[in-house]
């Protein structure tokens, strides 16, 4: 398992920022057929538990939605990073 160590996003509707740490599972696709996979895996996981999931999605993992798109090869970040069940702390 990769460690991410903390997220730190902004809450769009609150306008707070929103500290994400000490996750229970840490998720990542370096390949665009895996991407779609774990994003389900992470949408039943929290919708069964209650948790938050934090994370990114790279513009290089646009083909594991559509075949058509096409991107540049190379890209040194996963295409997907997924923190799961964690709790975030505004400040």
């Amino acid at each position: 398992m990769e460690s991410l160590g903390k997220i730190v996003l902004r809450d769009g509707p609150t306008g707070d920022w929103r500290l994400f740490d000490k996750p229970v599972r840490v998720l990542s696709a370096r390949r665009p057929e895996d991407v779609t996979r774990i994003l389900e895996a992470v949408d039943e996981a929290v919708g069964q538990h209650g948790l938050t999931a934090a994370g990114f999605v790279c513009y290089e993992a646009a083909p594991a939605f559509d075949d058509a798109l096409r991107v540049k090869s190379g890209c040194r970040l996963p295409l997907l990073k997924r923190l799961r069940g964690i709790r975030g702390t505004s400040f």
